[in-house]
């Protein structure tokens, strides 16, 4: 069957890892110097600052990080950082460009210290004239952060927390090797509160070892009663360097547990804006939405992809490579030598927008770009439906819109 994929998915036997770009970065295949290619950039641009350090690696955490990191690698990491930022912008003049929004994303950004925050701010506000909405959001942990550190993120310019809860459940934290406890994490969310962050987003995953339906909910409500405005919610998608017991959600049960978030969010006035992002203030995420409405991203510091119009590129060539070997490299870079990339064709241009636009509530693809046959199966199951020469997809499409995007990067796109 063509679809059988979104077919499987219906039927609670199926889940495709959350896809949040196009081409993905398995299409990056040549060494790119920025000095020979011109970035072509949308007039509105993002910011995206690579922090790699962690204290502690959780088991289900796929991203590239490292932890253990001397006090002395995490501030001459920083100092790379500006100098990077600086050679980029000496080559690039971005003056007549607004930046929409400043994201340090990890690992654990709050692993550096506060004065490399806003020194990082300050070198990009040189170079970029900041949008009078500007969003400057920060990844943090409970562990990480205490008042003091947080008053000094409002110093620095942050107006945005994402902090990494996962579960409000003891013995699900211990299952994934979390350092903390919910009696921490709670006090922090109340503390972040405190100091004045009005948009706080918190990060929770289902799906994971002995977390049942109802834990799931008791712990999203009690995000919910702590008054986080942002909820951006995961399912755990177990791949092949994680080793989990038996006690994990089935796919079908991940789907329920989805089922249920959605509904009690919804009771409580959060809108969806993609699968996996829900908020009760406009613009929750705005780094998230203004990606996804296709504007370029700036991406610094060690594996650090960025998205211009014409190339996508990752700063350093990290293809079996151990995360400290990688940062050793950044650290000893010149900011323009190769990296991987790949040039994006009029055809991946396209495909590019048309996924975006569907994946992003609201926006939708332009439906004489869509693929017709995709387009009238999604119609038929009564996951799309058509809105002034837009195809958007319903409720029900969004819960499966992860597997519908890698039917259309696998299957659609790849004949293109």
């Amino acid at each position: 069957m063509k679809y059988r994929k979104i077919d499987e998915a219906q039927r609670g036997a199926y889940l495709a890892d959350y896809v949040y770009t196009y081409p993905l970065k398995s299409r990056y295949d040549f060494d790119m110097s920025r000095n020979g290619v011109k970035l072509i950039s949308t007039d509105v641009v993002n910011i995206y600052i690579h922090v790699p350090f962690c204290k502690k690696k959780c088991s289900f955490c796929t991203l590239f990080s490292t932890f253990n990191a001397s006090n002395d690698t995490m501030l001459e990491y920083a100092k790379a950082l500006i100098e990077e930022i600086r050679a980029f912008f000496t080559k690039n003049h971005m003056e007549n460009k607004i930046l929409d929004s400043i994201y340090f994303g990890g690992g654990t950004p709050t692993s550096l210290p506060t004065f490399c925050i806003e020194q990082i701010v300050d070198e990009i506000h040189k170079y970029i004239k900041f949008s009078e909405a500007i969003e400057i959001s920060i990844e943090t942990t409970p562990t990480d952060i205490d008042l003091d550190y947080l008053q000094a993120l409002k110093v620095a310019g942050i107006n945005r927390i994402s902090i990494g809860v996962q579960s409000l459940q003891n013995n699900e934290l211990l299952k994934i090797h979390r350092a903390d406890n919910i009696e921490k994490i709670m006090e922090t969310i109340v503390n972040v509160k405190k100091c004045g962050f009005y948009n706080i987003n918190t990060d929770l995953i289902y799906g994971l070892p002995e977390q049942t339906q109802e834990s799931w909910i008791d712990t999203l409500q009690k995000i919910i009663d702590l008054g986080v405005t942002t909820v951006t919610m995961y399912p755990l998608v177990k791949k092949n360097n994680l080793r989990y017991d038996d006690t994990c959600m089935m796919t079908q049960d991940k789907y329920l547990a989805y089922d249920l978030a959605l509904e009690l969010l919804k009771e409580n006035k959060y809108e969806q804006f993609t699968f996996v992002s829900f908020s009760k203030c406009k613009n929750g995420c705005r780094h998230e939405e203004s990606f996804f409405a296709g504007n370029s991203t700036i991406g610094f510091g060690a594996g650090a992809r960025s998205y211009f119009e014409n190339v996508h590129y990752c700063n350093n060539n990290t293809s079996g490579k151990h995360a400290s070997e990688i940062i050793k490299e950044y650290l000893q870079n010149d900011y323009s030598t190769s990296v991987e990339s790949v040039m994006l064709n009029p055809i991946e241009k396209k495909n590019k927008k048309v996924l975006l636009g569907l994946l992003l509530t609201g926006q939708g693809a332009y439906i004489e770009d869509f693929d017709k046959d995709l387009g009238q199966y999604l119609l038929k199951n009564k996951l799309a439906y058509v809105e002034q020469e837009y195809i958007k997809l319903t409720d029900k499409g969004l819960k499966y819109s992860s597997t519908i995007a890698d039917v259309m990067i696998n299957d659609i796109f790849c004949k293109d």
